[in-house]
């Protein structure tokens, strides 16, 4: 097995398990990116967008950490 770069059968099965977890995420992150392109009406995405987001954001997390 050293032909490969692995030094045992048993690390080329564990690569090949990680790289077909890996293509699995890939693929699920993939369907979610259509899914959530697919909903909802199309909004533009500006500097002035994110800034918004942010603070709403901001203001979640520190209302959480608030006692």
């Amino acid at each position: 097995m050293t032909e490969g770069g692995y030094s045992s059968a048993s690390e080329y099965v564990r690569d090949l398990i990680r790289a077909d977890q890996k293509r699995q995420s890939e693929e699920r992150i993939d369907a979610l990116l259509i899914e959530g392109l697919d909903s909802g009406e199309l909004i533009e995405v500006t500097p002035e967008y994110w800034e918004a987001k942010r603070q709403k954001l901001s203001g979640r997390l520190t209302r959480k950490h608030t006692p």
